[in-house]
Formats: structure tokens, sequence, C-alpha cells
């Protein structure tokens, strides 16, 4: 089997999203300009050993070997059991030099918690404000920038659209189908009678200040004083909910990535060192 540049673009295209598959080609056609047979240089290891040469930072390296290993599986090429697992150990490796660099470098940063930048937002907005109204439904639902496109529904035959976000009324429940990790599935909240009583379900959307949040919850965290944008919440959430002993449970870390929408390795990232002023 012969494989040319045009169709593993192709093919990275079709199982990526645009932004995703623009920078994963990138990558890739700076490691397969000039080869002559990819599949054979796959198989025989050539290419995964000019990888490593030629990507020193991990994570770039974790990304471009997961794009080949994702392209074994599913085009699919056969290697040998012991070709593939090198394949693996350098993906392997090459994420547990990400994870300790990351908590490394991260914790050498700081952050608000997440309750005293909510406690922040609830003394400057009045209540019935969508501002405490988003600061409450990320608790319950911790997200990217996921909620600005959530349609409210009556119940779930009105919710068969996957590619849409929707909060059903007859079950009080938010379905985040479309979000950064939608291949793993959608986020599935139940949210409490007491906050479902706060949100305005005359409205065609949950929330109305545009097709994403993220220029909002910005402006919001500016006026209490909170600098950076709708990442600083997942940094201030994560952060907390990881503080002191629980960072070492893994059953806690696991539960609270599932929740996110990343994995335990990933959440690291996000870890910051908790001030309180």
């Amino acid at each position: 089997m012969k494989l040319s540049l045009d169709q593993i673009n192709a093919w990275i295209d079709s199982v990526a999203k645009p932004s995703t598959a623009k920078n994963y080609k990138a990558r890739i056609k700076k490691v397969l300009d000039g080869r002559v047979d990819i599949v054979k240089d796959i198989k025989n290891l050539t290419l995964l050993t000019d990888i490593v040469s030629m990507y020193t930072s991990a994570s770039t390296l974790k990304g471009v070997v997961q794009v080949f290993l994702k392209l074994i599986a599913e085009y699919p090429i056969e290697v040998s059991d012991r070709a593939l697992k090198k394949w693996k150990d350098v993906f392997a490796e090459a994420n547990t030099d990400m994870s300790t660099g990351y908590i490394q470098k991260s914790m050498e940063d700081k952050t608000e918690s997440f309750t005293s930048i909510k406690e922040k937002v609830f003394a400057k907005y009045p209540e019935g404000s969508d501002e405490r109204l988003y600061m409450e439904l990320y608790e319950i639902c911790p997200t990217r920038d996921d909620l600005g496109q959530v349609y409210i529904v009556s119940n779930m035959k009105d919710a068969s659209d996957k590619s849409k976000n929707y909060l059903v009324i007859s079950q009080k429940r938010l379905i985040i189908n479309h979000h950064k990790t939608d291949g793993k599935g959608a986020h599935d909240c139940i949210i409490p009678t007491k906050l479902f009583k706060k949100i305005d379900l005359s409205k065609e959307k949950v929330f109305d200040h545009g097709e994403t949040l993220t220029s909002w919850v910005g402006k919001m965290l500016k006026s209490v004083d909170v600098p950076g944008r709708i990442n600083t919440l997942r940094h201030a959430f994560v952060s907390e909910k990881l503080e002191g002993n629980n960072i070492k449970d893994p059953q806690v870390r696991k539960e609270l990535a599932k929740s996110m929408g990343h994995s335990p390795a990933v959440q690291l990232q996000y870890i910051r060192d908790v001030v309180t002023e």
C-alpha cells in the first residue's frame, strides 16, 4: 500500500476540526516532505526516528506521534507488534514529559480560587443577571466556551440535533453536544431545581451574547479586576478542586477530568498555585 501526503491530509480533514487539522497538516508536512515511501518509513521506524530528532517539545512530539498512531489504527496500516510498541512508547514518554513539565511550570503561576472569583462577580452583578447565572452554571457543568449557543427546548425529542447544545426543560438537563472534545461524547449535566428556576425559559437560548462567550466572559472578569479571559476560570476551577491531598487522589482527578472533558494528564496543564487575598 502506498500513501501520499495529499491522502494523509485528506484523512486528517476527515477526522479533525478545521483549526486542529490545519495545525496537524503543517507539522506532518514538515516530516513527510520528500519521502518516497511513507508507509515503509512508518513500518521500519525510520519516520519515528526522524520525528523524535525533529521535535524537542514534548507536547509537539506527542501530538505528531498521536496523529500517526491514529493513522495506523484507522487507515489502517499493518505494522509489526514491535513497531507499534515503539510508536506507543514514544507517545507515552512524551505524554509523561509533557505532564511533568506542565505541572512544574504551572505551579510557578498563580490563580485566584474559583470561589473567590464567583464572590466578586456576585458582589458586582445583581440577582437575575447573566453573569451570576453563568458562574453558577459553570460550577455544575464546567466548560470551555460551550454555553454561547445553548438552545432551550421543551423535551428530548426537540434535542435531536447532535451538532447543537440544549437545555431540556422537562429534565432540567444541560446537554453540551458541540465542544472541543466532542469526539468523546456529550457533556450531560442535571441542573438543581433552585438554579433552574433562575433561567429565563421564554428565550430561545440561555445566553444571548454572541456565538461564543469568550469576549463577554473576558469583560465580566475585567470588571471585577480578575486578569485573563475565559480559560482563567478553567485554571481557577481545577486548581481549587485539586488543592491539598485531592491532587494525589486518582479517583478525584479522574472524575473532575471527565466532568471537564479532558484527560487527567491534560488536567495538569490547568493547575496553578491558588492564592488568597
